[in-house]
């Protein structure tokens, strides 16, 4: 029965991580609120074990575009550099943010601020620009945007992808740009989480199952890609800002 439901559970984690690392409603968020409702915290390896699952998605899904920057874009790799810098400057004040990870007016408010975002997209008229023209200092900005995702609530492809939409982004290439930042961003926190677990010398799981979560993270991260595609192309992103309203009024007026 334990075995049963240590699945169960890791069938769920995956099913949080993949959807809520990537449809714009914060993973961490989701994750900070369920660890307060049931009173318990998930184990660093586990988490590594997921978010390495949503990586994966990331390459085979942007496969064909990693490729071309490797081998000819450089300029698209020196933007996506350019925007990873604002993320240096937590490192420096790591142990202070951390505190606020399980601070669920952290998340009210992380979720209002990315639904604000998303909600601003539907008044966006013309977003028409590609790749090729966004500046240096476009890249920035989307990268102080993901800055602010470090905090729990905050949804770090819904303000990369709403950042680049104000910037007059076409929705695909915005989105592109938005994932393929990620790959940084994700590589860089799961190895923060590596180091954690070296230090705690935490026990992994077994290996049947680190091999199960990392499938169905991995599943459901790619479907939440396919999805996220075909909600940007279709200029629905400010459907999901309503959802996170609800979710921030819920944490304010109920649950505290």
């Amino acid at each position: 029965m334990q075995k049963i439901m240590n699945f169960l559970r890791i069938f769920f984690l995956a099913f949080l991580q993949g959807t809520t690392e990537f449809l714009p409603i914060s993973s961490s968020g989701h994750l900070s609120l369920l660890e307060h409702i049931w009173q318990i915290e998930n184990p660093l390896s586990l988490t590594v074990i997921l978010h390495f699952g949503s990586l994966l998605a990331i390459i085979l899904f942007f496969f064909n575009e990693i490729k071309k920057i490797i081998s000819q874009d450089t300029e698209l790799l020196i933007k996506i550099f350019v925007a990873t810098l604002p993320l240096i400057s937590p490192l420096l004040f790591l142990p202070k943010i951390e505190t606020y990870f399980s601070n669920l007016k952290v998340v009210a408010v992380g979720f209002f601020v990315t639904g604000l975002f998303l909600l601003m997209t539907k008044f966006i008229k013309n977003p028409n620009k590609n790749l090729l023209s966004l500046t240096y200092l476009d890249s920035f900005f989307i990268g102080l945007a993901q800055l602010l995702a470090i905090l729990p609530g905050f949804s770090r492809s819904g303000l990369t992808i709403s950042t680049g939409l104000f910037l007059k982004n076409n929705p695909q290439d915005s989105f592109k740009f938005s994932f393929l930042l990620s790959l940084s961003a994700i590589l860089g926190s799961s190895i923060l989480e590596m180091r954690k677990i070296f230090l705690l010398k935490e026990i992994s799981f077994p290996f049947p199952l680190i091999l199960f979560g990392l499938c169905f993270s991995f599943l459901f991260s790619y479907f939440s890609l396919l999805i996220l595609k075909k909600i940007l192309i279709q200029n629905k992103l400010f459907y999901f800002s309503f959802y996170l309203f609800s979710l921030s009024l819920i944490i304010l007026f109920v649950i505290l």
